[in-house]
């Protein structure tokens, strides 16, 4: 059996502690109640510092 979402969370929607991440597409599939493979695909940004000139 294999199961599969996309679209879960968008990038700007998840937030860890200034974090931005997203949430594309999980994927997992089960043989004869044997998990076999799973995947969770996504992408993070993270803060820039902010750089004072002088």
């Amino acid at each position: 059996m294999d199961i599969g979402v996309s679209g879960l969370l968008e990038t700007g929607d998840g937030n860890l502690s200034g974090w931005g991440f997203s949430i594309d597409t999980f994927k997992i599939e089960i043989v004869q109640n044997d998990f076999i493979s799973g995947g969770l695909y996504g992408a993070s940004t993270y803060p820039l510092p902010v750089m004072e000139t002088i």
